[in-house]
């Protein structure tokens, strides 16, 4: 399983540089990948789980934040998710 994941994240290299240089919208201010989820959190949820942290997270970064101040989030945590592909 392990060698698996290692595999495929080798794979993906090329498709994530080509990605990273054509792709003009939005990243993760913390793992850097760009990401074509519209997501929002009302502010009250956002302030609890960011603290006064600025920029664009992807929903795998924000969960984890959310997770490690000891919310658990659902599906109507969030206002808006959507996938788009311009």
């Amino acid at each position: 399983m392990f060698f698996k994941r290692i595999v495929r994240a080798i794979k993906n290299i090329p498709w994530f540089l080509y990605e990273s240089w054509t792709w003009e919208y939005e990243s993760c201010k913390d793992c850097g990948k760009t990401f074509r989820v519209l997501w929002a959190v009302d502010d009250k949820t956002w302030k609890f789980v960011m603290g006064n942290a600025e920029g664009c997270f992807c929903v795998a970064c924000f969960v984890k934040r959310a997770n490690k101040v000891g919310l658990t989030l659902t599906k109507e945590s969030f206002t808006i998710f959507e996938v788009f592909n311009p």
